[in-house]
């Protein structure tokens, strides 16, 4: 697609979002993210989305997110089929080097950071059964959120019903994948006190051979009113996946051939993940009168994960290698207030956040003889500590009844330390210290052209550090933290027009060029370790994102989002892989990520009992697997469908639904493994799939 034909798409889709219907305008539900006072997604001065409890739940399985937000333009979620290696989320390209969980993009489930304080993250902490809605921020004002905020994913839980609420969820495919849950939840003494557990429990043979996966979920609150407005919520989470099978990538030639086959060296080495995940976080919240407010979080968190790879012996034999099984455990705590006040015409919001966290890491040869895929002798014990401290000023001022003005500062202190007790006559002592402090500012403004048009523009600056295991190997292959390793700078400027469609619809034109500096990327591959170090020319991207989401006709809705993003390295560079010099050329294209992207979807509802009917279409352009640019995931479209029924009864409310997706069988890779040395880049989508699912609600 070029881009005379992306502008023009996103022309289309401008004309016949505002050829809705008119209707008298109704209220919208909020944001609570990005600025000191909640807002509507409408009155947002920023890139912001929400998708609510039916986008998450309807006619779905409930297992991953990319399953409901590739509605939101500008945040890609590639679903991988690899619960090995977790779900890949960008945020207009940020988090697109990861290749395994999230980093580059911030997480968060009821005011509660899920990603770690060097900013990797695991969407699969999510048990979206149990969620009531996900904001996602996008640009410049997600840069509040400090370290690897390119963007915001934020989750939030269903509340406490006022009344007894018990309920049951069975859903499969017919093939081995099969999905089931439970509600409890209740109110007593006039609402003051109420609670809501779940517990989900998944199970799939997976779409690949060695891809098998099972998991364990579960999510609970406590809420307590004091009187007063004054709030205390107390929230508990676990997530048990005791093996999830690694199937890895595939090369270009076995994807042509096949892309359902598994790589021998999974079989053989039996790669594999487990994890375990636990958290608890504290929230409360009271009024202090006189337009005050007080905010304040306490969380702790616990995670295990044992991990074996597809590392052969003959790269184990140097005294510094790590092994090729990965085990470690990482316990972190942190503590976050807030204070806002809100006089005539300002709000002013002070904010203060503090984490520790504190992972014993080891590493273990992956043989024992000539045994494969068991845990051998070890190669690696240290114990890694992160600290951060951050204060955050922000402000915004109701200038005149047309003039909004916000305006943000933030402070970041990152100390990283490493303690090395592996040392041997071959592996000196690496242990190591490495600190990092960066301040961030946001401006936006935005202008009310009428009462139903919005215009602003923002702008910020934002940081991203490496992670703990991106500062784990120099570049030049010798021991010890890659200690050299600077964060990414980026600086950010947006554009955006928001029109109400209606009395609920609302469509979001924004444009933007977002430029790094010091981006992070490659230094050395080789042995199935990766080291990483500084393009100092930087990156650039410029893009346009557009959405719509309307009603017509009584019963029918329409959700259209569609974005383009030209995403390109400035400067070359060069680094070795595999014995070879590879070189970057400037002006390639950011690998991972796809030029435009697109969904669209249809829908028709008889209010909440009765049948209603989704049909959803996906487009994405190609991808780039590595930063030469040697090759790339071909372009692709799938179509997708469900059927829902729902009908109330005297003892509560039943649910079924039937769902097929990539209808039309097509054969795609979902996402790439960016930069994969063994030239595994390509991870195969799903085939022709139906999953069928009842629900039971008792009140």
């Amino acid at each position: 697609m070029t881009i005379r034909g992306a502008c023009c798409g996103l022309v289309l889709m401008v004309a016949g979002a505002v050829r809705a219907q008119e209707l008298p305008a109704e209220l919208s539900p909020v944001i609570v993210i990005g600025t000191a006072q909640p807002r509507s997604e409408f009155e947002m001065p920023a890139s912001a989305a929400r998708v609510d409890a039916n986008a998450l739940h309807d006619g779905r399985a409930q297992i991953s997110l990319a399953e409901s937000l590739a509605r939101v333009p500008g945040l890609t979620v590639r679903e991988r089929n690899n619960y090995a290696q977790d779900l890949q989320i960008q945020s207009r390209g940020f988090g697109a080097r990861s290749s395994f969980g999230v980093r580059g993009v911030q997480l968060r489930i009821d005011g509660i950071p899920v990603s770690a304080p060097d900013g990797q993250g695991q969407s699969s902490s999510f048990l979206i059964s149990s969620l009531d809605r996900v904001e996602v921020l996008r640009g410049p004002l997600a840069y509040l959120y400090g370290n690897s905020a390119g963007g915001v994913v934020a989750a939030w839980s269903v509340p406490v019903p006022a009344a007894t609420e018990l309920r049951a969820q069975l859903g499969a495919d017919g093939a081995g994948t099969w999905r089931m849950g439970g509600v409890a939840a209740d109110s007593f003494l006039d609402g003051r006190l109420g609670y809501r557990t779940e517990l989900a429990r998944f199970r799939g043979n997976g779409e690949r051979p060695h891809s098998a996966a099972e998991r364990t979920q579960f999510a609970g609150q406590l809420d307590t009113g004091f009187g007063g407005d004054r709030q205390l919520q107390l929230r508990v989470s676990s997530l048990m996946q005791p093996e999830a099978q690694d199937p890895l990538g595939l090369t270009r030639a076995q994807f042509d051939a096949d892309p359902q086959q598994t790589d021998a060296s999974a079989i053989t080495f039996d790669t594999r993940k487990r994890v375990e995940d636990r958290t608890v976080g504290l929230r409360y919240t009271q009024p202090l009168g006189a337009g005050q407010r007080l905010e304040l979080t306490g969380y702790g968190a616990r995670r295990g994960v044992v991990q074996f790879q597809a590392i052969p012996k003959s790269a184990q034999q140097a005294p510094t290698s790590a092994g090729g099984v990965i085990d470690f455990d990482r316990d972190s705590v942190g503590a976050e207030g807030r204070y806002v006040l809100s006089l005539a015409d300002w709000t002013l919001s002070l904010g203060l956040q503090a984490q520790a966290l504190d992972e014993d890491r080891r590493g273990y040869e992956n043989y024992v003889g000539d045994r494969l895929g068991v845990r051998g002798a070890l190669r690696r014990d240290e114990t890694n500590r992160v600290k951060v401290f951050d204060q955050v000023l922000l402000a915004e001022w109701q200038m005149t009844p047309d003039w909004l003005l916000l305006g943000a500062l933030r402070h970041s202190a990152l100390r990283f330390a490493s303690d090395d007790h592996y040392v041997t006559d071959g592996n000196p002592d690496d242990s190591g210290r490495r600190g990092y402090d960066a301040t961030i500012p946001a401006l936006a403004l935005q202008y009310r052209l009428s009462d139903d048009d919005r215009l602003y523009a923002s702008w910020g600056d934002g940081f991203e550090t490496p992670t703990i295991n991106e500062l784990s190997y120099r570049p030049d292959g010798s021991s010890g933290l890659n200690l050299d390793l600077d964060a990414a700078r980026s600086r950010s400027a947006e554009a955006g027009w928001k029109r109400r469609l209606g009395s609920s619809g609302l469509f979001t034109l924004a444009a933007y060029e977002t430029r790094t500096r010091d981006e992070i990327v490659p230094a050395l591959n080789s042995g199935g370790r990766t080291s990483f170090q500084n393009a100092r020319g930087g990156t650039r991207r410029r893009g346009v994102e557009a959405a719509a989401d309307w009603r017509f006709a009584q019963d029918f809705s329409a959700t259209l989002a569609a974005e383009y993003l030209d995403a390109r390295f400035r400067d070359g560079f060069s680094y070795s892989s595999r014995g070879s010099i590879v070189t970057v050329a400037a002006d390639n294209r950011l690998p991972g990520v796809a030029r435009s992207n697109a969904f669209a979807e249809l829908g028709w509802r008889r209010g909440r009992s009765g049948w209603s009917a989704f049909v959803e279409g996906r487009w994405s352009y190609d991808v780039p697997v590595d930063d030469v640019n040697s090759d790339a995931a071909g372009r692709y479209g799938v179509l997708g469908a469900r059927v829902i029924y729902a009908r109330s009864a005297g003892w509560g409310e039943y649910r079924t639904f039937l769902r097929g997706d990539n209808l039309l069988d097509r054969d795609y890779a979902g996402s790439v493994i960016v930069n994969e040395a063994n030239g595994r880049f390509f991870e195969p989508g799903a085939g022709r799939s139906l999953f069928a699912g009842i629900e039971l609600t008792f009140r």
